[in-house]
């Protein structure tokens, strides 16, 4: 079930990212209680402190790119949604990845349009990262 909510926040994420230039709070509000909820269900308490400890884990290592101009406010709060559903090891893995999937296509995109000036949509790049994690179990 988890995987179910993961995937469709960020289908949702992806979809409104690149339509819309946004990711809606009204979006990841809900998955991230869900995430947070279901990791309730599955493992008690302690699934409940893993799912805060792993979104409060991504907000904070990412906040700091967000103040530099790394990425968006969204692209904090839909990694720190995301990671309610991960493991403390999967958050660094998630952003390690997403952060190599955003590189490999700023480089696709600067070949194809020969401009240095590139904003890449994250949501999309976190999305890719997911489905290398956990190796088309989703």
């Amino acid at each position: 079930m988890t995987h179910l909510v993961l995937f469709l926040l960020l289908a949702g994420a992806v979809f409104t990212d690149q339509r819309s230039h946004k990711i809606y709070n009204r979006w990841l509000l809900p998955g991230g209680i869900a995430g947070i909820l279901l990791s309730f269900i599955r493992c008690g308490p302690v699934g409940l402190r893993e799912a805060l400890i792993s979104a409060f884990l991504a907000f904070v290592i990412l906040f700091p790119v967000y103040l530099f101009g790394g990425i968006g406010a969204g692209d904090v709060k839909l990694f720190a949604a995301v990671s309610t559903c991960l493991s403390f090891e999967d958050v660094f893995l998630c952003i390690f990845c997403s952060f190599l999937v955003a590189g490999v296509i700023s480089i696709i995109r600067i070949l194809q349009t020969r401009s240095l000036h590139q904003t890449i949509r994250f949501a999309l790049p976190v999305f890719v990262s997911i489905l290398f994690i956990y190796g088309g179990k989703l």
